[in-house]
């Protein structure tokens, strides 16, 4: 999936990539609803719209069959934390508390409007349903499932198969942890190594030879800008029906092939303006060359 965060205002709502460019979404988050005191009607089933709630989570493309053979796909926000709701920070939380907070305050919601809207019953809210419809929004949203350490072998080996979207590993997510906003070095993170993949910036020599560059984090910053480019030696190979001509200067995702000893091109990273940095480029090719197996993995977590 693809990183997004979503800033819900009362006005409107926000897509926010990683390059912090921002597109405005009409989309619909109410707060829960009151409980309505004893032997009357509730008002509504939700209560007004979020206020300054910020969401993080990634974009995905679902794609599921439908009963006449045909594939539809659409896409969905799978949030997976929150940094804050109606204006109250959750960063200092731990993340079980945030992760817990998301179905009740965001989800849960949104279902109980949506129910009132499609089935009405004015003998439960004073209120009639709003005239609003949630299918015309620019995609579903939900949020993305955690699980115990002990599920590894069951997700590996019979969830991930059967997702309706493309995921590429696991993530090892401590409970106890803070919002961190930049990079966060307590996560783990265990890619299949076909997914395992470098964001690089592609370039091209006056000869016509392709270039690999990711931003050298290896020396000091001078004036606060971004750090420089660094080249990286080695070969990239487009599939059959991509220009590679037209990507130059841009960021693309590269997974590695050892029989072929280059990089294989894996698609455009539309939402990012800069590559991996030279420390990320050097980790993913320690955790190739490792080459740990999903197995490997599930034996050593089953014994933590």
């Amino acid at each position: 999936g693809t990183r997004y965060l979503l800033l819900i205002q009362q006005r409107g709502c926000y897509l926010i990539d990683r390059a912090f460019k921002v597109a405005r979404v009409q989309m619909r988050f109410p707060n829960p609803g009151r409980k309505p005191e004893p032997g009357r009607k509730a008002e509504y089933p939700v209560g007004k719209p979020h206020n300054m709630t910020l969401l993080d989570g990634e974009m995905v493309v679902d794609e599921v069959k439908e009963a006449d053979g045909r594939t539809q796909k659409f896409r969905r926000y799978l949030i997976y934390d929150m940094a804050f709701v109606n204006e109250t920070p959750l960063v200092g939380k731990d993340f079980l508390h945030r992760y817990h907070q998301i179905d009740p305050m965001v989800i849960h919601p949104r279902s109980s409007e949506r129910s009132y809207i499609t089935q009405p019953d004015p003998n439960k809210y004073v209120s009639p349903p709003l005239r609003y419809n949630y299918d015309d929004e620019p995609f579903r949203v939900r949020r993305k499932d955690f699980y115990p350490l002990n599920y590894a072998r069951k997700l590996i080996d019979k969830l991930i198969p059967d997702l309706s979207h493309e995921a590429d590993g696991l993530i090892l997510q401590s409970g106890e942890a803070g919002y961190v906003a930049n990079t966060d070095n307590s996560l783990l993170k265990f890619k299949f190594a076909h997914l395992n993949s470098v964001d690089f910036k592609l370039g091209r020599a006056p000869g016509g030879e392709w270039q690999l560059f990711v931003m050298d984090t290896s020396g000091p910053r001078r004036g606060g800008g971004r750090p420089p480019l660094m080249q990286v030696h080695e070969a990239v190979r487009f599939p059959e029906g991509v220009d590679g001509a037209s990507l130059v200067g841009r960021i693309i995702e590269c997974s590695w092939d050892p029989g072929a000893h280059s990089w294989v091109y894996m698609r455009t990273r539309e939402d990012k303006d800069t590559p991996n940095a030279s420390h990320v480029y050097h980790k993913v090719v320690d955790s190739i060359r490792d080459d740990i197996k999903s197995g490997e993995l599930c034996d050593y977590l089953e014994q933590v």
